[in-house]
């Protein structure tokens, strides 16, 4: 035995190394085939039994793949004994992962059934071998699933460099967005369709909304760094929510990789803004969260030592640069049936905005001629601090159940400072830079969470698939300590004819504490049956969903009245009667901003899909039931707002075709009937100023119901060329939108003061049913890769009509100018709300061979809209056109380190508001801020680039 080893060792086969390779190689190829086995694997169709060929079978950490013939069959040799995981995966089916156990070196042989794909709401299905963020899984996605489907891959958020999920949105054909008062993408509007007519679901569930008063959500909450994809669906299958005329936007998160996975990404940023302005601030670590009526109870008669006074302290300095960082981390354990992600994202980003806003008056004059009285130069400055995070277990024990457990936590805290000069155009008013002037500083803190936790299973059988949720979900909104600080002053012609400035005087101050909860559960079950029926690929489907949605408002103010005639200058010297307190030291909670509502929603329906050679038929119908209700704080005594119920029962049939031509070409056409659900607070009598008037409820608004149809083409060549055309129209009845009220018109149906309305009182929006609307369209959008650049680009065109009864101030003879002025109704034609004619988005990517450089250019085009409709005839406010260019770099530096740079806005669009009415002063100075004689500019904010420079470091 020593002579043998010595030879092993020896100099003799050291010295031929041949030999030695020869007597491993032997050894090795003796050990496998004793020690290995072969597998004989057949493949069929779970739902016809028949064989599918062409699958791609392969057992993972080893080379050892095949692919089944004509019959289904194909075999594995020399496989090693112990675990192993096979993954099969085929073209129009779902990838399957088996984990099996080899324990003898025979030949064991296999059936494997695999699903045809139908992409679900609630589930991602992703490629083995394909970047889940990548062009080429979005468009396998879009390519398979039965609906119409717009998507924004990882690779779109990643190269444009977008901040939140609103910023996607824009690059989608058929979107464009509002915008927040310093510029953050906010909400989408879908083919013309404002926010209100959509809804917002987080990997395939909706949530509820943080927002103080609406249903649908801020797209600016959400972090590009955590999304995968963002996708559109554009028309709705009985099985999906039906309360979506516009569409459905769904955030799927980061899904648990194939492989492990650490990503980190550093970036600063720079808002233009601050390259030659300062920022404006105050200390908001002294915001009290709680009022004193909650801190100590509704009796407790506050004094002017409960309020602090150091967040009405404002000052200016310079900002630091901001900060953002992600980080995503994902594994796959237990023999790859456990899958695990999770990935948090925190931003500490300054923006600001400059502008004007110009408010109408109570009363048009003759021949509704715009009247006007102040003219507001504003300044906004916002600090947003935010963190997010995303968590999901996904574990698949065999090849017929899988368990899904998500949560997502949000946290954001806007630091907001308004500074306004409103300068009166008649009270003091004798030429330019003379009037009664107030001057304002508004400290305000809104504070928003989102808390998403759900379970979900999918059992499947061999003719029966069973899916289920459970979903909890919390939402919370906040405004502590909401405060304007105002002093008046004027600047008057004095005897000599110089300009004399008054004492700076102190005015009123309210201190107001809102806040809100919305909470939801919600349960649902989807059973899906594939009978052996004459050889057809049918499914029949079947659920329904519950859910209990309960919402907490609280609105609380304290009224603080200054002495007589004292001069400003500061808060801390400032002298308020009442012994420096409130003149209401109870407080104000009962109000109808103080209530409770609750939303019961109990929907059911029934489904079946037959895919017929290559065509594929769907037809279901939908019925939802909605209940209502709220319950305020206000005097049950007063003649109206206390309670409101109600409720509804909607049928919602749907029907779709999807045709494909070859492999590479599709038809599809869809008819569905959906609705648009009010939110809770549109429903109360609630009523609170947020920005320059009044936002009040309307318990008398009906919902919106509409019948849509959609027809669309598509073509893949993949990698290559993609091209995606489509129509719509859309029949709507009972359109809700944002009406801006003056002081006579009617707020609610209800007799009060002799009249047979209660009347407005002042400056309002409210959402009123505005009558019969239709809207259509066209969509196209083209994507071709030559040489080393992508060129990508959409257009959209939109056409709405909707006929509004308007107010016109005439004469009563119109031939007699002595007769009697009057107030008449006439019918206007015009678009729906945020409805754009045009849009457009291109998009030029360059990205070297190696892939060390990548540079790409976006244009973003939004035609003019109308952004608030007036009750008067030729006054409602329309929006401008715009267009918005973003930049963005990257440099590989190595494998896993990336440089990247970024300009939004690089040339500092904003949003211009007019009315398209001509200006009765011309250009002269009477009217501030006006630059054309045909249109009279209302509004104005100028938004800045934002530029960001990044770190991004990524091992998979």
């Amino acid at each position: 035995m020593e002579q043998v080893t010595n030879i092993n060792k020896g100099t003799r086969l050291a010295a031929n190394p041949a030999r030695r390779i020869f007597c491993i190689l032997f050894f090795y190829c003796l050990a496998n085939c004793v020690f290995a086995g072969a597998i004989k694997i057949k493949v069929t169709d779970r739902a016809t039994q028949k064989p599918i060929a062409n699958v791609s079978v392969k057992i993972i950490s080893t080379n050892i793949t095949s692919v089944t013939d004509s019959n289904g069959i194909c075999h594995l040799n020399s496989v090693s004994m112990g675990h192993i995981t096979l993954i099969f995966t085929a073209e129009n089916y779902k990838q399957l992962s088996i984990n099996k156990t080899i324990s003898t070196n025979g030949t064991i042989e296999l059936t494997v059934s695999l699903e045809r794909l139908q992409v679900a709401l609630h589930e991602v299905v992703i490629t083995t071998g394909i970047n889940p963020r990548s062009d080429q899984q979005s468009q396998l996605t879009e390519k398979h699933t039965l609906q119409l489907i717009d998507i924004a891959p990882g690779d779109l958020i990643e190269h444009t460099g977008s901040i939140s999920a609103g910023d996607v949105v824009q690059h989608i054909q058929g979107l464009s967005v509002t915008h927040t008062s310093t510029g953050n993408s906010d909400k989408a509007i879908i083919r013309g369709m404002e926010a209100k007519y959509s809804y917002t679901l987080v990997n395939g569930f909706k949530i509820p909304s943080p927002d103080d008063k609406s249903r649908y959500i801020s797209l600016d909450l959400f972090p590009a760094g955590l999304l995968q994809t963002v996708q559109v669906y554009k028309s709705l299958t009985a099985d999906m929510e039906g309360d979506a005329i516009g569409g459905v936007v769904n955030m799927v998160m980061r899904q648990p990789p194939d492989a492990p996975l650490l990503e980190v990404n550093l970036n600063t940023g720079y808002s233009g803004y601050y390259f030659d302005h300062s920022y404006r601030t105050f200390n908001s670590k002294a915001v009290q969260n709680l009022s004193p009526y909650e801190r100590f109870g509704p009796s407790y008669y506050a004094t002017g030592a409960d309020f602090s006074k150091d967040n009405l302290s404002f000052y200016n300095n310079q900002p630091l640069p901001d900060v953002a960082m992600n980080l995503v981390y994902g594994n796959k354990f237990l023999n790859n049936k456990l899958g695990f992600i999770a990935s948090v994202d925190y931003k500490n980003i300054k923006t600001a905005s400059d502008g004007f806003f110009i408010p109408l008056n109570v009363q048009p004059n003759l021949n509704n001629v715009p009247a006007f009285s102040d003219f507001d130069k504003q300044n906004y400055y916002n600090n947003k601090i935010a963190v997010s995070t995303n968590e999901e277990f996904v574990f698949q024990p065999d090849s017929s159940n899988k368990f899904t457990l998500s949560h997502f936590y949000l946290n954001q805290k806007d630091i907001e400072t308004r500074s306004t000069v409103d300068t009166s155009l008649t009270l003091g008013r004798s030429g330019a830079g003379t009037g009664r002037i107030y001057i304002s500083d508004r400290s305000r803190i809104h504070e928003q969470q989102i808390n998403n936790i759900n379970l979900k299973g999918d059992d499947a059988y061999t003719n029966l698939s069973i899916n289920w949720a459970g979903v909890f979900s919390e939402a919370n909104g906040r405004y502590p300590d909401w405060a304007e600080l105002t002093a008046n002053t004027g600047r008057l012609i004095g005897p000599n004819g110089s300009i004399v400035q008054t004492p700076l005087l102190l005015a009123p101050l309210n201190r107001i504490w809102l806040s809100n909860k919305e909470r939801d559960l919600d349960g649902y079950l989807d059973l899906h049956y594939r009978p052996q029926l004459f050889n057809q690929k049918l499914t029949l489907s079947g659920g329904g969903l519950i859910r209990y949605k309960t919402r907490d408002n609280f609105y609380n103010s304290y009224v603080f009245s200054p002495t007589i005639n004292q001069p400003f200058t500061n808060i801390y010297q400032a002298i308020w009667e009442n012994n420096n307190g409130p003149q209401n030291p109870l407080g104000n909670v009962n109000n109808p901003n103080t209530y409770t509502a609750t939303e019961r929603i109990n929907a059911y329906y029934l489904m079946a899909d037959l895919q017929n050679g290559k065509s594929e038929f769907t037809g279901g119908l939908r019925l939802e039931q909605t209940n209502q209700n709220f319950n305020s704080l206000l005097d049950p005594n007063v003649s109206f707002g206390k309670t409101v119920n109600i409720s509804y029962k909607d049928l919602l049939p749907d029907l779709h075709w999807k045709y494909a031509i070859d492999d590479n070409q599709q038809v599809r056409f869809s008819y569905f009937k959906g609705i648009s659900r009010p939110a809770l607070y549109d429903i109360t009598f609630a009523a609170i100023t947020y920005e320059d008037f009044i936002v009040a409820g309307n318990p008398f608004l009906k919902r919106t119901q509409a019948d849509n149809l959609d027809l669309s083409y598509t073509w893949y060549q993949t990698k290559i060329t993609e091209l995606k055309a489509a129509i719509f129209y859309k029949h709507i009845v009972d359109a809700y939108e944002k009406t801006l009220l003056n002081g006579n018109d009617e707020l609610y149906p209800i007799p009060q003061n002799g009249l047979s309305y209660t009347p407005a009182g002042q400056l309002t929006e409210q959402l009123k049913n505005t009558g019969i609307a239709t809207n259509y369209g066209s969509e196209v959008s083209y994507s071709h890769t030559w040489l080393s650049f992508v060129i990508s680009g959409s257009y959209t065109y939109t056409a709405s009509n909707i006929t509004r009864m308007k107010k016109l101030l005439t004469r009563a003879d119109p031939n007699d100018p002595s007769s009697n002025l009057v107030t008449v109704t006439r019918p206007e034609d015009g678009p729906l709300e945020g409805q754009s004619k045009n849009l457009a988005n291109i998009n030029l990517l360059y990205k070297t061979k190696a892939g060390t450089w990548l540079a790409n250019i976006s244009f973003i085009y939004a035609g003019k809209r109308i952004d608030l409709v007036s009750p008067w005839y030729g006054l409602d406010y329309w929006q401008r056109q715009n267009v918005t260019v973003n930049l963005f770099a990257e440099k590989k530096l190595d494998k896993k380190f990336k440089l990247r740079l970024s300009v939004s806005n690089l040339f500092n669009n904003g949003v211009i508001d007019d009315i398209l009415t001509r200006n009765p002063n011309g250009l002269s100075n009477i009217l501030p801020g006006q630059n054309q004689v045909n249109k009279i500019t209302i509004s104005k904010q100028n938004f800045s680039a934002y530029y960001q420079l990044g770190l991004s470091y990524q091992v998979q």
